[in-house]
């Protein structure tokens, strides 16, 4: 039973249970922190804890000249910078498809740069990102698509959501999405000479349509008891046939359910962060001496009308003093620990060899580059993958509602692929007169034409791939008396 005071719309606050699981909050929220860089004062407040002996004045302090200094971001960068280092590759031939891909917001900026500007951090980082879908209104009828094209109903657009803009979601048996709930706080002043206002806004997008509600708040967020949800844009079609939403995993871990690429890394910052806090409080000490009270007696008998009157006789004095420095250095410790941690968990390696500038570890060259190569080798496959999927459910909704049948062809290809070419080349030179076997010689021989030439035409590509194969059937040279071969058998 509704009783009177309740907001009928009040279903509209509610969050999906993996929301209200206090851990998945927590984790979430703390994913969020370290991409944003510990940017505010109120983030760092969460995970610096005031101690139960620190002064309140002190912990003020501390939270103002402790500074994030982590290694996610940069790892975040490094596998950015490699997945889309050499330019995607997207195969269309229509018209109003290569537009968008163009510029699919508004602002003449390609499919590919929003995904690596817009999403591509978010997917790595808070584990999922969203990617919503409009298309442009098109009221009225047209005679053809150039009709159409003209008024410019024929546009589609992208947006980007974070993780927890998504507040609620439900997911049918084959996956589809039924429904999600996009909440936002905006500020909207209808024109320069009307007051502003704050709201709390609902959008619910359903599989043919999407409804908008707002809600008078706060600039905090506060709102008064009679304030309610109103539907602000009444239910319309989106002009898709599906829920227009794409989601864009760092790692999936199932439907609407994606985990941050380096957790170990977030965790190690943010001990770095407590460390660092503490450490950059030491060092303020180590540089400023303290004035400290000498006295046996409890305060509030030394203090006398605001005069605090000391007893020489018994010992009592003020005098500055410096803090020892086994802390000092045992902080300073602390955060190297730290740091090495977060370099093991994202392969972000300041140097290859273990005394170079900066090095932070004491692993040989070798040794760090093993692990650096497989841990972010492992990182940027799997992120390529999962934005080329992102990509490609974009371009099939957009094909959907613009009624575009063609074959697209995505690709990425990652800067690995460029450096592994020459290991590639290496083992077939070593080995090639020793395995006798013309399709291994074959299979060899195209991995090298895919990682020398990304972008090669498909049909020059199959051409080559013809001429492997007639060159694979012919005899090999015996090493013994092949100028071109050096000692193979040593």
């Amino acid at each position: 039973m509704v009783e009177v005071n309740e907001d009928p719309l009040a279903w509209l606050d509610v969050v999906h249970p993996q929301y209200e699981e206090m851990d998945t909050l927590e984790r979430v929220q703390r994913w969020r922190a370290v991409l944003d860089e510990m940017d505010s004062v109120e983030q760092k407040k969460k995970f610096l804890p005031k101690t139960e002996v620190e002064l309140e004045a002190d912990f003020q302090f501390r939270l103002r000249i402790a500074e994030f200094l982590g290694v996610t971001d940069s790892a975040i960068d490094r596998v950015k910078a490699a997945v889309f280092g050499i330019p995607a590759k997207i195969d269309v031939k229509d018209e109003d498809l290569t537009a968008f891909i163009e510029d699919c917001d508004g602002t003449k900026q390609s499919l590919v740069r929003f995904f690596e500007n817009q999403v591509s951090a978010e997917a790595q980082c808070m584990g999922m990102a969203f990617v919503e879908v409009s298309r442009a209104s098109s009221a009225g009828d047209f005679a053809n698509k150039d009709q159409e094209r003209k008024a410019g109903a024929r546009r589609c657009f992208v947006t980007a959501h974070h993780r927890e803009d998504v507040t609620n979601w439900s997911v049918d048996e084959d996956g589809s999405i039924r429904y999600v709930i996009i909440s936002r706080r905006i500020y909207d002043q209808p024109t320069m000479q009307s007051e502003g206002q704050w709201f709390d806004e609902r959008r619910v997008i359903e599989k043919t349509t999407i409804t908008v509600y707002r809600r008078k708040v706060a600039k905090d967020g506060a709102r008064k008891e009679e304030d309610r949800y109103f539907v602000y844009q009444e239910a319309r079609p989106h002009g898709f046939s599906r829920v227009p939403i794409v989601t864009v995993y760092g790692d999936r871990r199932g439907s609407f359910n994606g985990w941050c690429v380096f957790p170990g890394a977030v965790r190690a910052d943010i001990a770095r962060l407590n460390e660092e806090s503490w450490g950059a409080l030491d060092r303020y000490r180590h540089a400023n001496q303290l004035l400290v009270l000498k006295s046996s007696r409890d305060i509030k008998e030394m203090v006398l009308g605001h005069i605090v009157r000391l007893n020489p006789s018994e010992g009592e004095d003020l005098e500055y003093v410096s803090p020892g420095g086994t802390a000092f250095t045992a902080r300073e410790d602390a955060i190297k620990r730290l740091r090495q941690e977060g370099i093991s968990q994202t392969g972000t390696n300041p140097a290859a060899t273990s005394d170079g500038a900066n090095s932070t570890s004491g692993e040989s060259g070798i040794a760090q580059r093993v692990r650096f190569t497989h841990t972010e080798k492992r990182s940027i496959e799997q992120h390529a993958t999962s934005v080329e999927e992102g990509i490609r459910g974009v371009l099939t909704l957009v094909m959907d509602t613009l009624q575009v049948t063609e074959e697209i062809g995505v690709s990425f290809f990652t800067t690995f692929e460029q450096f592994e070419v020459g290991e590639t080349m290496s083992n077939y030179q070593r080995a090639q007169f020793w395995i006798d076997a013309d399709e291994w010689h074959a299979e060899m021989l195209k991995q090298v034409v895919s990682k020398t030439l990304p972008d090669l035409d498909e049909a020059k590509r199959q051409s080559i791939y013809e001429q492997i194969e007639a060159q694979s059937k012919k005899p090999r040279v015996d090493p013994s008396v092949d100028p071109r071969t050096h000692n193979l058998g040593n």
